[in-house]
């Protein structure tokens, strides 16, 4: 496996996390009381 689609595959599957994560932040500012972590 060539070293940089490893990095380019991190970076994308970080890159997806953080809107992911981000979509849920908003989400759960609209709710207060809801899970502040959660994988």
């Amino acid at each position: 496996m060539n070293r940089s689609d490893f990095f380019i595959g991190r970076v994308n599957a970080g890159f997806m996390y953080v809107l992911a994560s981000n979509c849920r932040l908003k989400d759960k500012v609209k709710t207060p009381g809801g899970k502040a972590e959660e994988v």
